[in-house]
């Protein structure tokens, strides 16, 4: 039932979205969990590849920065979550984020993140995610004056659910982070350690 309750309130959002527009045809934007899984523990990485691709030689660029500012995220239900960007000036994205421009054509460009960088779960449940972007844009044809026209990628929802909390898994994970950053030999070990603590932030015993 609540499952059902989730996909309404997703299917409701984008009905009223106030761009309601679709996207274009021949652009392929989606989102996918890069684990083979989509249920989480309270505290877990959760790693999302965001996929562009077009069929359509030279029509379509994408501006990309490494903030990722013209990429936003919709999490359903909010409640029980808190939103990291609140706390801090700048959001961060945690994974394979590099910034650059260029034309998309048939072979996919991704990127790879954390959702756990941006929002931290305190309830178990059932979530729903769509990511919203505003890198790509169309150019114009010289008919149409030339220039650039921006362009509102949406992609469809991804769902997941997270755990209740599960004190022996959360055990284990900080034993490790502890080991890895005591076992550091370079600073970029430490680093990836206490990106790694960050990231587990929402980690509960009980």
């Amino acid at each position: 039932m609540h499952r059902i309750l989730v996909f309404g309130i997703a299917l409701l959002l984008r009905s009223v979205h106030p761009l309601g527009a679709a996207n274009p045809e021949d652009i392929e934007f989606r989102v996918r969990l890069v684990k083979d899984t989509h249920t989480y523990r309270m505290g877990e990485s959760i790693e999302l590849e965001i996929v562009y691709s077009s069929q359509s030689d030279k029509k379509y660029q994408r501006h990309s920065t490494s903030s990722l500012k013209n990429v936003s995220i919709r999490l359903m239900p909010s409640d029980g979550v808190i939103d990291l960007r609140l706390l801090r000036f700048e959001g961060g994205w945690a994974g394979s984020i590099i910034g650059g421009s260029g034309y998309l054509g048939p072979q996919p460009v991704t990127q790879q993140l954390d959702l756990c960088a941006w929002y931290r779960f305190y309830k178990p449940g059932h979530y729903s995610i769509l990511i919203t972007s505003r890198e790509v844009s169309r150019l114009k044809s010289a008919e149409e004056g030339g220039g650039e026209e921006h362009l509102t990628l949406e992609s469809p929802a991804v769902e997941f659910d997270i755990l209740p909390p599960d004190p022996a898994w959360a055990a284990a994970e900080l034993s490790n982070i502890e080991h890895a950053l005591k076992t550091a030999e370079a600073p970029g070990e430490s680093a990836r350690a206490v990106g790694r603590l960050a990231a587990r932030g929402g980690i509960r015993f009980s």
